[in-house]
């Protein structure tokens, strides 16, 4: 069976839009804190040098 590119492309768009509804705001929450963190650690390594 072949796919037509248009299916295969409308498919691939609904799992990006879906994919970003679902997953979207929990890993928006986790790189913010890991920014924190990286953050905190650089602030922590110039305060003791």
């Amino acid at each position: 069976m072949r796919l037509s590119f248009p299916l295969v492309a409308g498919a691939v768009l609904i799992g990006v839009i879906s994919g970003n509804a679902i997953f979207g705001p929990p890993l928006q929450k986790y790189w913010a804190e890991k920014q924190q963190q990286q953050e905190a650690a650089k602030e922590g390594q110039t305060g003791t040098t």
